[in-house]
């Protein structure tokens, strides 16, 4: 979903505000609540939570895990994604996890401990 990837973010931060910013500078806009970084947080997040609803609305699954760089930015990305699915999703409203870089690293297949971490990390949604 290249129109809600990090670097769209970025890009709306520009067009938006007339000047550029890293991707460290848009997180700390994010830490600081301030207006234009949840305002692109939010258009994105609804974005990702239409598509993700018609994915629930064709499979039908229990729970999404969600990852990436973009979950740091928490419940100012993960909540629009939740409200927009709960209205476009007709009958299930599945779990919405997500994992961090760190959860998802330590859970690489082939770990011995990778089962019992890929448990923690869902168990924890």
């Amino acid at each position: 979903m290249a129109h809600a990837a990090e670097p769209y973010m970025l890009d709306q931060w520009q067009s938006r505000s007339g000047s550029s910013i890293s991707r460290d500078e848009f997180a700390r806009s994010v830490e600081r609540q301030e207006d234009l970084a949840l305002s692109i947080l939010s258009d994105c997040g609804s974005r990702i939570g239409r598509h993700l609803a018609d994915i629930v609305n064709l499979f039908d699954p229990e729970i999404i895990v969600v990852g990436g760089e973009a979950v740091q930015f928490g419940d100012a990305l993960l909540d629009p994604i939740r409200k927009t699915m709960e209205e476009f999703a007709f009958f299930t409203k599945p779990e919405l996890c997500s994992l961090s870089r760190a959860a998802v690293h330590s859970t690489l297949p082939g770990q011995p401990s990778s089962g019992i971490k890929r448990q923690e990390c869902l168990s924890s949604c």
